[in-house]
């Protein structure tokens, strides 16, 4: 059971970071600042996806992909990217 969900929560975040790519091919006109912060916000709801989407692997311990989106985001979006991304997730951990 837990691989399904896991499996499911791979298909959904990768689904969204598909999403992005379109956009972003599309969108080309984006200026590089608000380029970071549209790839900032899909990779922060792609984190909040798969912490929505998290298995519990063990009395209150849950599995999720989000610090690999984090990762990715610092990596290719940079330090704004990461803040914003950073920004959501705690938003979401906080509430």
């Amino acid at each position: 059971m837990a691989w399904q969900i896991l499996i499911g929560n791979v298909a959904a975040v990768s689904l969204l970071i598909s999403v992005w790519m379109h956009l972003h091919y599309r969108l080309y006109r984006l200026s590089e600042v608000q380029a970071k912060v549209g790839f900032g916000l899909m990779m922060g709801l792609a984190a909040l996806l798969s912490m929505v989407l998290s298995v519990e692997v063990d009395s209150g311990y849950y599995l999720d992909f989000r610090s690999t989106l984090l990762a990715v985001s610092a990596a290719y979006g940079g330090l704004l990217a990461i803040l914003v991304t950073g920004t959501v997730t705690l938003g979401r951990r906080w509430a």
